[in-house]
């Protein structure tokens, strides 16, 4: 990505914030894979970290499904019951409470949706989080997208992004 047309710039986190209900009001974040070939990208779905930040009605136990399309890629509750906690864990982004989510995978280029629910049906404030895992690739993490259940005070819906630029330092 370039900006201004000058410096070059990746993507290296998106992320939602947003009540995650139930039924058709489930939190999903959406985001692209873009170039030609694979991305290691890591997502994350976060609950109890937010009540760090003072963030009331945090979800408490949030799981996450991945999604190429209508492809089911992935599932993960609670991120140290995952085949790959280690290496989840040595990304250095590995959610900070036991009871989060994270999928780490290699996407193929394309469009991916990462569905936010809570265990059990419970409903709270959560984040959904993409990382690029290696800005080296000729493929890019690009766009965020979200559907949420759209609130006010501190349960509106926010979309955050990280910026790399060159040398990979975050602008």
């Amino acid at each position: 990505m370039e900006i201004n047309g000058a410096i070059p710039h990746s993507l290296a986190n998106i992320s939602t914030r947003g009540l995650v209900a139930t039924g058709d009001n489930v939190l999903i974040g959406g985001f692209v894979v873009t170039g030609s070939g694979p991305k290691k990208v890591l997502v994350r779905a976060l609950g109890p970290t937010l009540t760090r930040f003072q963030v009331p009605g945090a979800l408490a136990n949030p799981q996450v499904e991945l999604f190429q399309e209508q492809t089911f890629r992935g599932f993960n509750d609670d991120w140290r019951n995952a085949s790959n906690s280690a290496e989840i864990l040595a990304s250095g982004f590995a959610p900070p409470d036991d009871a989060e989510s994270a999928i780490l995978m290699t996407l193929d280029p394309g469009n991916y949706t990462a569905i936010v629910r809570g265990v059990a049906g419970t409903t709270g404030v959560a984040l959904v989080e993409g990382y690029d895992l290696d800005s080296s690739e000729p493929s890019k993490l690009f766009n965020i997208s979200t559907r949420g259940f759209v609130q006010t005070g501190d349960k509106v819906l926010i979309a955050g992004v990280v910026v790399n630029g060159p040398d990979n330092q975050i602008v």
